[in-house]
């Protein structure tokens, strides 16, 4: 009887658990459906407390929480193309990265360690903001002039602005293309490398957290080119995801078996 009771016990406090995070869940699900231009703010605010609903559970729980992320990020893409209907749908951080700026020192397979991805807030970003005036391209904070060819990885935020995380030899971190905005959707991410007087050298759209699609980099092109970057001698490469691939490999199969050309 005193084991029944016990076990009786155990389930309850299990269902009223689950229950709890289910309800927790439906409210930011829900706010994250009902934005207005005012939410979307609002919504950025909420996300750390989202996190933190996702690192304080476990198993099913912290899986559902993962996707209300995921599907904030979405909706955020969402309503803010409903508001710029000319822009492109901005692009979503992966969802198995969710949690990634909180991941512990872990051993890799094959060595190495796993360490927790650098995110920004608004005061760590500004540095990193990039102009180009008057043919000279400039920290936007500062207005200090580069000397010297910038490398790295960028990305193209939602209000249109460049931000560029430049290499740094002697220096080992683990900032990603998420780092940029805490893992918020972005315009546009990948590789760059330009010159102090705006001519781009190398152009690139890879990022394996926003899987930035190939026909962006023509958009982004064209963006950057309005602000008076000069791509007469840059070496562009559309990448495609592994997912396009993928996909490009079963429809050649499914051409082959069906006796049409492949190509």
């Amino acid at each position: 009887m005193q084991r029944a009771l016990t076990i009786l016990i155990i389930i309850l406090m299990s269902a009223s658990t689950y229950a709890q995070n289910w309800r927790c869940e439906r409210l930011f699900v829900q706010r994250a459906q009902a934005y207005n231009n005012s939410a979307f703010q609002k919504l950025e605010n909420e996300n750390a407390h989202l996190y933190s609903l996702f690192l304080n559970s476990q198993g099913l729980s912290r899986y559902r929480y993962g996707k209300a992320i995921s599907k904030n990020y979405r909706n955020m893409a969402k309503l803010w193309q409903e508001q710029n209907p000319n822009a492109p749908l901005p692009l979503v951080l992966q969802p198995y990265y969710t949690g990634e700026a909180y991941w512990s020192s872990t051993p890799l397979k094959g060595g190495g360690m796993r360490h927790n991805v650098k995110y920004l807030n608004e005061i760590e970003r500004r540095p990193l903001q990039v102009v180009l005036k008057r043919g000279q391209l400039l920290k936007a904070e500062t207005l200090e002039p580069f000397e010297k060819d910038v490398s790295g990885i960028f990305v193209i935020s939602l209000r249109g602005d460049l931000y560029i995380k430049w290499f740094e030899p002697n220096k080992k971190g683990f900032f990603r293309h998420s780092s940029f905005f805490a893992g918020l959707p972005v315009l546009f991410a990948g590789y760059i490398s330009v010159t102090p007087q705006g001519k781009v050298l190398h152009f690139d759209n890879q990022s394996g957290h926003y899987m930035t699609p190939g026909e962006r980099i023509e958009w982004a092109k064209d963006y950057l080119s309005s602000k008076g970057f000069d791509f007469s001698n840059a070496e562009i490469h559309a990448i495609r995801s592994p997912i396009q691939q993928n996909w490009d490999s079963i429809k050649s199969m499914w051409n082959t078996i069906r006796g049409k050309d492949p190509f």
